[in-house]
């Protein structure tokens, strides 16, 4: 049985490693990337800038 991370800080790296190759991946073509915020995972503002500030890239910005 596979076990994943258990809450948010905890898959926060591993979100944070995806979205940054997403959105270097994306710059590259031109593409904006970004995050939606709704759902339960990451809909409130304090998870959303945890992970744009850790994504850290101009390409992945807090507002389109």
């Amino acid at each position: 049985m596979k076990t994943g991370a258990k809450g948010f800080d905890a898959a926060l790296p591993i979100l944070v490693e995806g979205c940054r190759a997403i959105t270097k991946f994306g710059a590259e073509l031109g593409i904006k990337t970004m995050v939606e915020t709704y759902g339960f995972f990451c809909q409130d503002s304090e998870r959303v800038e945890k992970l744009v500030n850790g994504v850290d890239h101009p390409n992945f910005p807090q507002r389109p």
